[in-house]
């Protein structure tokens, strides 16, 4: 499927699945392609993603809203690691 994306220049985070992160400021983060949420609190959010788990630090976090495949955190991010 590799091969496939590169040969036809695709995102890979369209056919493979992979999660797209969007950052806006240090305030807001969305995550596409991910699986739910599996730790949540004010200070640390873990989210489920193909291949990884991406675990974001701050202040104040929240989830703004939760959609099929796609989360929205908002509060002050301190940082963003794929674990």
């Amino acid at each position: 499927m590799k091969r496939i994306t590169d040969a036809l220049e695709l995102p890979p985070e369209i056919t493979l699945g992979l999660p797209l992160t969007t950052v806006t400021g240090s305030g807001e983060l969305v995550v596409e392609n991910c699986g739910g949420i599996i730790e949540f609190g004010e200070e640390r959010i873990k989210i489920k993603a193909k291949g990884c788990i991406i675990k974001i630090v701050g202040w104040d976090l929240t989830v703004k809203h939760i959609t099929d495949g796609s989360i929205c955190v908002a509060g002050r991010i301190g940082s963003v690691e794929f674990v």
